[in-house]
């Protein structure tokens, strides 16, 4: 850090505004505001010449707030951007960093650029002023894009204010944080005798942190409009500055954040470097209970980005490469509906109640466009097969998502026009495919000779319709309008393989396979489902052979085990876990506990007397409610009594108990490592948290939960020096919660822990004596946007306002997986587990084929398991596939791709689809590429398909 005495110093004053475009007012009651801003800004640089600069906060979506209602001024918004008087970009919006994926964080930067560039140019700072905390590796994601330089506030502890921020894989970016926030020079005063004072304070604490001579003060703040006597106040100021007797020491200009990095690369090689996430409690607050707020919009994040990322883009970009229109228009304005809800107080669930109904809209349509996609895609991949076997038995085909073969288990719905029709199924080779009925429902089927589809009570997806392809043809050739009162067909497939990026063909054939074995089945499954010492059930029968192929999946009067793990149910509900595979045991997990909490949607604050009530305190039913044989699953009923809220002075939860039913469903299936939970809970209680608990006799220091690009290292205890700090102004009591992804997880090395979850984003590693505990937060209740009365935190974080819905009344439903396993999280794939619980195969009816695949094909592998695949998709400006993958190993490792389709050349490209290297890859004799991915790295490539 350089020290000014009697340097004369630059202060660059950036004129600029902090736009929430949804907050404590809904977005259409804050675009009238923007309007009156940018109408004000317009004014200003018509008339005022030399008011130089005003940057419009880092996004472009303000752009086109303002346009759809003043579409005439477009002209004159560009005009000001092209001459570098308004800068605008380079986000989309400003998002929360850590509740949305990493592939939403590039589509949200790659939006951003091409609008700032259709409007004439993009501000080339990776500007972050008040998201609650920074994930590590946004260096390496800001360097994707061409921006070496953020700007930052909140999370960060530093000596200095200017620095290097390194990422996991060695990417640096230079960076800013803002002492006193993005507003530490808002509002100033044109009546100099004033302002000095204000003045003097400032500078005083932003120059003692600057790197250099120049230092940053931010003219602006949320929703505030420009300042227009801003120049008149830094001249008065510069003169009474030179008049003081202080030689002038600062010297005030108007300025951009790109004028103040230009000047700070010069000191890059003498600034400090700091590593990994930023998540500290001060100075700047990361209000940590954003991240359970509100949960159920964590949940339909979770949905919808996986609609987009691992079905209707890769689906789509697989049938483009095999002749197919790509539906790029519809993706790209799926993706800003998804993206339009990831703002730092949209996807944190910190607004008000108006502000969270108009994003389960965006949600809800994000997941039409993605689902309608995906089932097009599908059956134009379908269509390209070539039937082979019985031309008139119904054949779908199942694809897998993921780069890598799975054995998993399936589920589809076939639905038949008669009730109670029998079937069986056979793989693409004649073989019988073991299944499991688990629902039937009468249903309405409406064929619509228009669009020739046949819609199941309004839903448009793909139907497996359970009849001969020679009947729906004919049903199809039909010019009327017609209605059956059919059934529909909920099945679980047995696990069989699936390839890499790939389908397998499954046929289905109406009737029993022979020779008949259902009276065995039947008394296997009745004496199952009576308790005793357990047996094998049948899978299925092969006709051919007259065989019983028998599952390794087993069940008791309280237990269920495959070849790899045995679940238990205790009496209370708690599950005791086997890992066959080495003997580990892990007793009483699945435990819920509910406590109080007096905080707001920002800040959890535990009242202080606290009233723990958990599951074991209510004796649970528990029945069987499926016994295979592809899965099994044991059914909890708990009658969970809860306070019903706090007491009225807020102090301790309240003697009054509700009822709030919670049921749970427990299910292992065949050959597979982990047991899936799905749990249910009709909510009445206010003011709690509701987490689930799994001890573990693990000892470790660490847990590793899966973030951005990355897989992240957190101590399980908080340092002992944060918890004996006093919060002052803008900071709050440090926490054990954190952030996740799709895993959490607690190993020694030699046996671990993971729980997966779909959409599920906080945890907490709680130390032990005996071991640690994982805890997952399910639900979090709260009323208010912010309190000013928390003992967690020092003072509002917003306004004082009721956020009813926040208590999130009603059914809320979650889900997640139990997965035991050897060694550390790496090693154990637990990464790779992940993935499969969360992008499960997609099917689709394969009618009329007249292509050329095989039954069965893989279109991508990627190797080795180390690499996760990010996006799969089609180039946004040219005609080729993009394959984006990252490292999750701290080690190199040499990437091995190979491709089902005919690939000419392959390039490497950067997270803005640009080229990084003018050499081509060519692939092998075996369509397979190799190239080198370093540990945590990010690496994308363009591949052209002949």
């Amino acid at each position: 850090m350089v020290t000014q005495t009697a340097t004369r110093c630059t202060a660059l004053l950036v004129s600029h505004t902090h736009w929430d475009r949804e907050w404590y007012l809904p977005f259409q009651r804050f675009r009238i505001r923007l309007v009156d801003l940018i109408d004000q800004l317009l004014d200003i640089l018509d008339n005022e010449p030399d008011y130089r600069y005003f940057t419009l906060d880092g996004q472009t979506i303000v752009l086109e707030d303002y346009l759809e209602i003043r579409p005439e001024n477009r002209e004159r918004l560009a005009r000001y951007i092209r001459s570098g008087r308004i800068l605008v970009g380079p986000w989309y919006v400003l998002p929360d960093e850590f509740l949305v994926s990493p592939e939403a964080l590039v589509r949200n930067l790659m939006l951003g650029h091409r609008i700032a560039q259709d409007f004439g140019g993009v501000m080339p700072v990776g500007y972050l002023p008040d998201t609650f905390g920074h994930p590590a590796q946004i260096p390496q994601i800001l360097r994707g894009f061409d921006l070496d330089c953020a700007v930052i506030y909140r999370g960060v502890q530093t000596e200095t204010a200017d620095f290097l921020w390194e990422a996991p894989d060695g990417s640096r970016a230079i960076t800013t944080f803002l002492p006193g926030g993005y507003c530490n020079a808002m509002q100033l005063t044109a009546a100099p005798w004033r302002f000095l004072d204000r003045l003097e304070q400032i500078v005083t604490t932003v120059k003692s942190m600057a790197a250099t001579d120049t230092f940053l003060l931010m003219n602006g703040c949320d929703h505030l409009p420009p300042q227009r006597q801003i120049l008149q106040v830094i001249d008065e100021a510069n003169d009474r500055l030179d008049g003081n007797g202080n030689g002038g020491s600062v010297r005030l200009e108007q300025g951009t954040l790109p004028q103040y990095f230009e000047h700070l690369r010069g000191a890059k090689a003498q600034l400090p470097v700091i590593k990994g996430e930023f998540r500290k409690p001060r100075p700047g607050r990361v209000l940590p209970g954003v991240v359970s707020a509100r949960m159920y919009l964590k949940q339909e994040n979770f949905r919808s980005a996986n609609a987009l990322e691992r079905y209707a883009e890769p689906l789509s970009a697989l049938a483009w490469a095999l002749g197919s229109d790509y539906p790029q228009p519809f993706l790209r304005q799926a993706w800003k509906h998804l993206i339009q809800n990831h703002p730092h107080d949209s996807i944190c669930g910190c607004s008000v109640d108006e502000v969270h109904r108009d994003m389960m809209a965006r949600f809800r349509w994000t997941q039409e466009i993605a689902q309608d996609l995906t089932y097009r895609a599908a059956e134009a991949l379908a269509g390209r097969v070539a039937k082979a076997g019985d031309a008139d038995e119904a054949t779908f085909i199942a694809f897998n998502p993921l780069p890598q073969l799975r054995r998993d288990y399936v589920a589809q719905y076939i639905n038949f026009f008669d009730i109670g029709q029998e079937f069986h199924l056979r793989d693409h080779r004649g073989q019988v495919v073991p299944h499991q009925v688990i629902g039937r429902q009468r249903i309405w089927m409406n064929y619509d000779p228009f669009t020739r589809r046949i819609e199941l009570e309004g839903r448009r997806k793909p139907s497996m319709m359970g009849v001969a392809p020679s009947e729906l043809d004919a049903i199809v050739q039909a010019t009327v309008w017609r209605q059956w009162r059919g059934e529909e067909v909920e099945v679980l497939v047995a696990p069989s393989e699936i390839p890499p990026c790939g389908y397998t063909a499954y046929s289905l054939v109406l009737g029993k396979p022979t020779p008949r074995h259902s009276e065995a089945c039947d008394d296997v499954a009745s004496a199952n489902m009576s308790g005793g010492n357990g047996s094998a059930l049948p899978l299925s029968w092969d006709a051919a052979r007259s065989a019983v192929v028998s599952t390794d999946l087993r069940v008791g009067e309280d237990y269920v085990e495959n070849d790899l793990l045995k679940v238990i149910v205790r009496p209370d509900g708690a599950l005791d876990i086997v890992d066959k595979r080495d003997g580990a045991t892990f007793s009483g997990l699945n435990v819920f506990e509910s406590k109080g909490d007096a905080g707001d949607e920002y800040t959890c604050c535990p009242p202080e007397q606290d009233t723990v009530v958990t599951s074991r305190q209510f004796p649970p039913r528990i029945t069987m409610v499926e016994s295979g044989p592809v899965r099994a699953t044991f059914e909890i009923r708990y009658e969970m009594l809860l306070p019903r809220g706090l007491t009225e002075d807020r102090t301790q939860r309240s003697a009054e108990m509700i009822l709030c039913p919670l049921t749970v469903k427990v299910a292992l299936a065949v050959r597979t490592p982990r047991i899936e939970v799905r749990a249910e809970l009709d909510n009445s209680a206010d003011d709690a948290i509701l987490r689930v608990l799994f001890p573990t006799t693990i000892q470790s220091e660490w847990s590793f939960a899966q973030g951005q690009f990355e897989v992240v290292q957190r101590p399980v205890a908080v340092a002992g020096e944060e918890l004996e700090v006093t919060p002052g102004p803008d900071e709050e009591v440090p926490v054990n919660t954190y952030p996740q992804r799709n895993f959490v997880d607690v190993n020694d090395d030699q046996k671990g822990l993971a729980i997966l979850n779909k959409g599920l984003a906080e945890y907490e590693v709680i130390p032990g004596s005996d071991g640690v505990t994982v805890a997952l937060t399910l639900l979090r209740s709260v009323g208010w946007l912010s309190r000013p009365d928390l003992a967690t935190r020092n003072g509002n974080a917003g306004p004082f306002v009721p956020a009813p819905d926040a208590q999130c009344h009603g059914s809320q439903v979650f889900e997640y997986a139990i997965l035991p396993h050897r060694s550390d999280w790496r090693m154990a794939e637990v990464q790779q587990e992940a993935e499969r619980y969360v992008a499960l195969p997609t099917f689709t009816a394969l009618r009329n084929p007249a292509g050329h695949l095989p039954l069965e094909h893989s279109f991508v592998v990627v190797e080795p398991a180390d690499l996760v695949l990010s996006a799969l998709k089609k180039a946004e400006e040219d005609d080729a596939l993009i394959l984006r993958v990252y490292n999750v190993a701290s080690h190199l490792v040499l990437a091995r791709v190979r491709f089902g389709l005919p690939v000419r050349e392959v390039r490497q490209v950067n997270l803005n689809e640009q080229d990084i290297d003018a050499k081509p890859l060519f692939p092998d004799e075996h369509n397979t590429i190799v190239f080198p991915v370093e540990g945590h790295q990010i690496r994308t490539v363009k591949v052209r398909v002949m």
